[in-house]
């Protein structure tokens, strides 16, 4: 007996090392707009029966649609449940497993180019599936969209991404589960100041209607690919739910738009409201965060004109996190309008920021009189006091800590080498590492901590005769 008990114990004990390992080793998408592995436990966090509406599709989708907006401009709650690179049978899977927690009002999916595909490589695959709970619609994914003879490595990810050790660093651990709600509610901000960026124009807007007429390739969709769309619409019929298939604008040419037409016949023959936005207004292949909260106020205005939203109060705790999810995209779109300033008053205005916090090292040997000092003062709450040589400090929403520091080795030798740790509000501690020195030559040198984000948001010099405004060299 107590030999079977040993060996009972040794088998699970096994078992649950090897899942544990398998969960450390899978590479982990927790930032950005590939944040799958946040976008899908995150999504589970939501309160049941919350949200009005889900969107689906690939990346085109995820850096489309901004929940944050909808909340903000309509009271509409939503969830952009979608993936990079997603294939229509895996889309219905995702559509099963969200629908297994949320009675929407509508289901919105994007017709893309990957609306007309089956078959995606195998990163594609696995960044799909590997963080998908297990259920039977896992298993169902895994049977249907992946190749038999691959099977194993997703049932088992551990064989997959046992060359991961190479790479292992603090975030696999980490992050081995993220917990909570996703205030970017799978939205993927991508920062729109990038410079030489042109959005194609056409006469928008054109007729559906007229395009379906004049542009229509059936020969782009097979049979196999119609036969998802109708699983889809089965699905959404059974669950009571309606279904809207839509294109994101992608500033692609009327001409173009033809070979999406085909699954929008064929899913307006049958019933579903379809709308395609690339023939209302322009867009890129991805839309920065500019052209996508043009989009979401469109799209948000549609879905108000079609469907009654109870009206709500927006300051009940029950909404907290739609509040949070508001100010982490203000926030983001912050800190893209501040590393894209280089004019320094333009660039004061913005860091003063009640989210903010500052650290700053200053030669004040070669800085002209106590201007610089008196400028990065007035962000906190005390004077600093003019030193000979170099001044350090951090600037909270709390006030303003200072001291001296002449070893350039270690500007903060206060704490770890190579490691800054600070306290917010004196309840929550947050880490910023930052390699060598804070100081690059003689000029006072800021590092902008966001702790809404919680990342390091803009790195400047600004020079001695204070007229420059540098990110050259800074780590």
């Amino acid at each position: 007996m107590r030999k079977w008990m040993r060996g009972t114990a040794f088998v699970v004990i096994g078992s649950l090392l090897f899942v544990l390992l398998s969960e450390i080793m899978l590479k982990k998408w927790v930032t950005g707009y590939a944040a799958i592995q946040w976008t899908i436990e995150g999504y589970q966090a939501e309160k049941e029966d919350s949200l009005d509406f889900i969107f689906f599709g690939n990346s085109r989708m995820i850096v489309s649609v901004a929940p944050a907006v909808l909340w903000d401009e309509y009271g509409i709650t939503s969830y952009n449940y979608s993936a990079l690179s997603q294939t229509i049978p895996l889309t219905y899977y995702y559509m099963e497993e969200a629908l297994k927690t949320q009675q929407p009002k509508a289901i919105i999916l994007n017709v893309a180019s990957e609306g007309n595909k089956v078959e995606t490589s195998a990163d594609a695959l696995h960044f799909s599936l590997d963080y998908m709970p297990w259920s039977s619609t896992k298993i169902d994914a895994i049977l249907n969209c992946v190749p038999q003879s691959e099977w194993l490595e997703y049932a088992l990810p551990l064989i997959y991404s046992r060359d991961n050790w190479k790479k292992l660093n603090e975030d696999y651990f980490k992050y081995i589960q993220v917990s909570g709600e996703n205030e970017y509610k799978g939205y993927g901000f991508l920062n729109p100041y990038i410079e030489g960026i042109e959005y194609p124009q056409y006469d928008y807007p054109y007729d559906m209607e007229e395009n379906m007429a004049q542009y229509y390739y059936d020969e782009l969709v097979d049979a196999e690919i119609l036969e998802w769309y109708q699983r889809i619409i089965d699905l959404a019929e059974e669950k009571g739910i309606d279904l809207i298939l839509i294109g994101v604008p992608t500033g692609t040419s009327p001409e173009v738009q033809g070979k999406w037409n085909p699954i929008f016949q064929y899913a307006m023959e049958r019933g579903i409201t379809c709308i395609n936005y690339n023939l209302q207004m322009t867009g890129l292949t991805h839309n920065l965060a500019d052209n996508a909260e043009v989009f979401t106020k469109l799209l948000g205005k549609d879905l108000l004109e079609r469907y009654e939203i109870e009206e709500r109060d927006k300051y009940a705790s029950e909404f907290a996190g739609w509040n949070q999810a508001v100010l982490t995209y203000e926030q983001e779109w912050n800190a893209a309008k501040l590393g894209s300033t280089v004019n320094q008053e333009e660039w004061f205005e913005l860091v003063d920021n009640e989210n903010y916090t500052l650290f700053f090292a200053a030669d004040t040997a070669v800085l002209k009189g106590q201007q610089i000092l008196d400028r990065i003062s007035d962000l906190g709450a005390n004077d600093l006091t003019m030193y000979e040589g170099r001044v350090s400090g951090i600037i909270t929403q709390g006030g303003t800590e200072y001291y001296q520091q002449s070893d350039e080795a270690k500007v903060y030798a206060a704490y770890e080498d190579q490691k800054v740790r600070m306290s917010v509000d004196g309840t929550s501690t947050a880490e910023i590492k930052f390699k060598n020195s804070l100081i690059r030559g003689k000029s006072c040198s800021i590092m902008v901590y966001d702790n809404v984000l919680q990342r390091v948001v803009d790195n400047v010099n600004i020079s001695s005769d204070y007229t420059d405004l540098s990110r050259e060299n800074i780590e």
